[in-house]
């Protein structure tokens, strides 16, 4: 293979990556976007954490960070969107920087040093990060140093540019590596206390079972504390190796093909490790859980009081309601084994596929009621696992 076709080959593969993460993380960062948005209108009492706020604040901010640099690498040429995307990759990459920071600050304030959360941090922590990554980020636009770089085919801070290492040290590589540093120091911290709380509760366990349920409590908490921590993992995960390479490009070193596609891939992924992260949050999992919890009951009560003839036009809201928790959440194997180990409690009693619950249903003629018609309603055995109200019986 020729010098040409290994570097066209190199070309090709780079694009591919590009573009293809990119667009991931784009789709991760607005399905995050979304199912906050859901939870908040179901559930708002439970995204009220600031963390979890914050982590959706990164998530927008990665869509955009993504789009700048699909923009970017596909207009290099002199004009106004090269400049303006290379502005933009600055501003979203120092807004995402700051937020990360603002809630690693968040996470060693609650965790670290037991403070409580209050909700005026949240704006303040949003206003700080954003007006810090525009003043950084617009300050170098007056001086032409954004624009299209003829030496390395990109649109960034201009190589030829007299003061170009002064205002990308300045505006951008510095406050990007404060803030890893920053996120990988709380990190350790965190990560520190909570191996010396497990030592502690390890100890007390042996101890006496007499605190066992605030022994399990302290567990929980601690756990979910370190699963939030990696948010903060996030930056040094997927900078690092960017910002090596820019340094590389700085000091007039040639930035080899394996470092110039960890550092594509590193930061590509951004959104996509976030999502990740996102995924592995307590506070998730716990409003998911809830909502299942709310979707079978109120599928189960509308099951039990609807009367037999009415049941053959339900209004479209209870037609969805229907098919979701028929064809989702009834079918999943955790609550399938949830029914099976209810069931199983009682010796030599086999799993039925269907319960007949009597049902009474009485119409009333002034003070009395009369026309008494009993029925049986037959469903799933998975719906014995909600609350199944008891009959209406006449005394």
């Amino acid at each position: 293979m020729s010098v040409a076709e290994e570097v066209l080959f190199q070309n090709n593969i780079y694009d591919f990556v590009f573009y293809l993460l990119h667009a991931g993380s784009v789709v991760s960062a607005a399905l995050v976007t979304l199912t906050f948005l859901g939870l908040s209108w179901f559930k708002g009492e439970l995204t009220e954490s600031i963390s979890f706020r914050l982590s959706i604040w990164i998530a927008v901010v990665d869509i955009f960070y993504s789009l700048f640099n699909i923009l970017n690498h596909a207009f290099t040429n002199p004009g106004f969107l090269c400049t303006s995307s290379a502005w933009g990759i600055s501003f979203t990459s120092l807004f995402f920087v700051f937020l990360s920071v603002s809630l690693a600050f968040n996470l060693q304030a609650t965790v670290v040093h037991n403070k409580p959360e209050k909700p005026k941090w949240e704006k303040i922590y949003i206003f700080t990060s954003l007006a810090l990554a525009l003043v950084l980020s617009l300050a170098p636009l007056p001086f032409d140093v954004f624009g299209y770089d003829s030496n390395n085919n990109i649109c960034w801070f201009i190589s030829t540019h007299q003061h170009r290492a002064v205002w990308e040290t300045l505006t951008f590589l510095s406050w990007s590596i404060l803030g890893v540093v920053y996120s990988v120091v709380v990190v350790a911290m965190i990560t520190e206390r909570f191996i010396r709380q497990v030592r502690c509760i390890s100890a007390l366990e042996n101890l006496s079972d007499s605190h066992s349920i605030n022994i399990d409590r302290s567990k929980i908490i601690n756990l979910a504390a370190l699963f939030i921590t990696f948010y903060a993992l996030v930056p040094a995960i997927t900078q690092t190796f960017n910002l090596l390479a820019e340094f590389m490009v700085l000091d007039g070193l040639k930035v080899s093909f394996p470092l110039l596609m960890a550092a594509v891939i590193s930061s590509s992924i951004q959104g996509i490790v976030n999502s990740i992260v996102f995924a592995l949050d307590p506070t998730l999992r716990l409003a998911v859980s809830e909502l299942r919890e709310d979707l079978l009951r109120v599928y189960f009560s509308s099951k039990l009081d609807i009367p037999p003839e009415m049941e053959h036009s339900p209004s479209m809201r209870q037609r969805i309601l229907n098919f979701t928790v028929e064809n989702f959440l009834l079918r999943s194997s955790t609550y399938v084994n949830d029914v099976e180990a209810t069931w199983s409690v009682i010796e030599g009693i086999q799993v039925p596929e269907k319960v007949k619950i009597p049902m009474t249903m009485l119409s009333q003629k002034g003070d009395e009621f009369d026309n008494i018609e009993i029925h049986t309603l037959e469903i799933s055995t998975i719906a014995t696992l909600s609350m199944v109200p008891s009959p209406l019986l006449k005394k």
